[in-house]
């Protein structure tokens, strides 16, 4: 199932260094799918199994990368666990 909706909002809880939660607060437009208010995303890029070392400084970069921000992302698909797969955008660092 190909996508091309968008979605923003702001993570909950990164899983690993791929994958986290996300709690939804706004939705594109012209969106094809609906979303429930929160969303497990998986990023488009792939990253090391969280059972290594390099896994877990991928999640370490994934926490710093997306933790406090606000992000948009462009989802491309639904995979196979029912997580979105998207690419992500760093809209602006959430207020404290």
């Amino acid at each position: 199932m190909q996508m091309n909706d968008m979605i923003q909002g702001f993570a909950t809880n990164v899983i690993d260094g791929d994958t986290f939660e996300m709690k939804i607060t706004h939705t594109g437009k012209n969106n094809v799918h609906d979303y429930m208010d929160n969303e497990k995303i998986r990023t488009a890029s792939d990253a090391p199994e969280l059972s290594t070392k390099e896994g877990q400084r991928a999640k370490e970069r994934l926490k710093l990368k997306i933790c406090g921000k606000e992000i948009r992302c462009y989802v491309r698909t639904r995979d196979s666990y029912g997580r979105l797969v998207a690419k992500l955008e760093i809209i602006r660092n959430l207020p404290k």
